[in-house]
C-alpha cells in the first residue's frame, strides 16, 4: 500500500490460445468484490484466429482500502462466434484471491533505497546506479539507459525473513525518446523475479509505448509484488531482470531509459 493512489489499478496479462478451426471473439468479465475492469472498460477482447495465441493485457482497479484486506472472486472469460458477442459458445472461470498489504508495517522489513549512491550489495549487469530519477527527491536508482535491446538484472544473497508471508516489492518507471522520426514500439519485457531458477514473478508485457513520433513518453512508477513465501528463512540469491527494448524506426534521436527503486523485502505471521 505504500505510496499508491487513492484508486489502485492492478494490471496482468492473460494468454489465450485458440484451438478451434475457426476465428473466434473473447470477452473477459471481472467478478471480484470492489474490483472493476479498467482495460478493456467493455470486456472485448477481440477475435483470434484459428491456431492463434495471443496475449492480452488486463487492468482492474478499485478504491484505495484503509487498512490490509484479502478479497476473492473469479475472472470469466466468455467465447462468441460473431464480432457482435451474441453467440456465446464456451466459457470458463479462473479463481483469484487479492492481497492488499502494507510491506513496511511488517515485522521484519529489509529496504534497499540505494539512497547512499551504492548498489547496497547488488550485483548489477547491464544497469548501474544513477541520480537523475528516484523515488525520494535527491536520491537514487538503478538504470537501464540503451538504444538497442538488451537484457539487465541485478541479483543479491539474501537471507529472507523466517515468517510465514514473505514478500518483495519494488518500482518501476520507464521513457522512450523518438526525435527527428518514428519509434514503432519500446518497453519492458520478460520482467522476472527469481529465487535460483525459481520464477516468483513473470510480465511478458510489463510497460510497452506503441508508436511513437518525435516525442518522448514516460510510464511509471509501476510497483511489482512477487511471494517469496516459501523459501522463508533461508538464505537464497534473488535476481530481478527484464529485457529492455526497442524498435527504432527512422527517428534520428532515440533510446530507452529504465529505471529500478526502492526494493522492499518483508515478513510477517
Amino acid at each position: 500500500m505504500e505510496n499508491t493512489a487513492d484508486t489502485l489499478y492492478h494490471r496482468f496479462n492473460i494468454r489465450i490460445v485458440n484451438l478451434h478451426t475457426t476465428t473466434l471473439y473473447f470477452m473477459i468479465y471481472c467478478v471480484i468484490p470492489n474490483w472493476s475492469l479498467s482495460i478493456p472498460s467493455d470486456g472485448k477482447l477481440g477475435a483470434i484466429g484459428s491456431g492463434g495465441d495471443v496475449i492480452f493485457t488486463i487492468e482492474i482497479s478499485r478504491s484505495k482500502p484503509t487498512s490490509e484486506v484479502s478479497e476473492s472472486g473469479y475472472l470469466k472469460i466468455e467465447v462468441y462466434t460473431d464480432s457482435n458477442y451474441t453467440n456465446k459458445v464456451a466459457e470458463t472461470t479462473l479463481p483469484v484471491n487479492i492481497k492488499i498489504e502494507n510491506l513496511v508495517d511488517w515485522q521484519d522489513v529489509t529496504i534497499y533505497d540505494f539512497t547512499d549512491g551504492s548498489s547496497q550489495g547488488w550485483g548489477l549487469t547491464n544497469c548501474s546506479v544513477a541520480s537523475d530519477l528516484s523515488l525520494e527527491v535527491g536520491g537514487y536508482s538503478i538504470k537501464t539507459s540503451t538504444t538497442s535491446s538488451v537484457t539487465s538484472s541485478m541479483s543479491r544473497a539474501i537471507t529472507l525473513p523466517n515468517r510465514n508471508k514473505v514478500r518483495i516489492s519494488f518500482y518501476i518507471a520507464c521513457r522512450s525518446t523518438a526525435l527527428g522520426g518514428v519509434v514503432y514500439d519500446s518497453g519492458i519485457s520478460d520482467l522476472k523475479v527469481s529465487v535460483g531458477t525459481d520464477v516468483r514473478y513473470y510480465m511478458p508485457r510489463a510497460i510497452t509505448s506503441g508508436l511513437l513520433n518525435n516525442t518522448t513518453t514516460a510510464f511509471g512508477w509501476l510497483k511489482v509484488t512477487a511471494d517469496l513465501s516459501p523459501y522463508k528463512g533461508q538464505s537464497v540469491t534473488i535476481t530481478i531482470s527484464q529485457l529492455v527494448w526497442i524498435n527504432r524506426g527512422n527517428a534520428t534521436t532515440w533510446g530507452i531509459e529504465y529505471w529500478l527503486d526502492r526494493i522492499v523485502i518483508a515478513g510477517s505471521d
